[in-house]
């Protein structure tokens, strides 16, 4: 996180590090994460690779920002992908962008094939929907995830 109150000197305040190989749709859209300046929460989408884990994460992280506490932390993850299910799925083609919508201490997160919605306070899911789940393999043109 940068102090930008001087546009022509900016400091680092802090520093997370995510282990593994990641990137994030908010590297280049700006629409994709979303900052709560009274709860000092960060929603970043996030795909995350790690050969020595043995697997990937993709999804979002909600994370603790506050600029007054001795460093930032992971507060939980929300995780689009089922590993499990990315080669016996039928996607679609079409997918859902990234971004995340907060109301009454909920947020809502759009990626891909799914929308789900977690409480900001516990981390625990409350509902989830997966646009492709009636989809067929036998008689609609299907993707799979080939990754992971």
């Amino acid at each position: 996180m940068f102090n930008v109150s001087n546009f022509t000197h900016p400091t680092q305040i802090q520093k997370y590090v995510e282990t593994g190989y990641s990137s994030s749709d908010a590297q280049y859209e700006h629409k994709a994460f979303r900052y709560l300046p009274e709860s000092k929460l960060l929603i970043l989408p996030l795909y995350i690779y790690s050969h020595n884990a043995g697997g990937y994460f993709d999804g979002f992280v909600v994370y603790d920002v506050d600029e007054s506490k001795t460093a930032f932390s992971k507060k939980f993850e929300i995780s689009h992908r089922n590993k499990d299910e990315d080669k016996t799925t039928c996607w679609d083609s079409a997918y859902l962008p990234s971004r995340s919508l907060v109301f009454d201490s909920k947020v809502t997160t759009t990626k891909q094939h799914t929308v789900l919605s977690h409480d900001l306070s516990s981390g625990s899911k409350q509902w989830a929907l997966n646009l492709d789940s009636e989809r067929d393999m036998n008689s609609d043109k299907c993707w799979f995830w080939i990754g992971g």
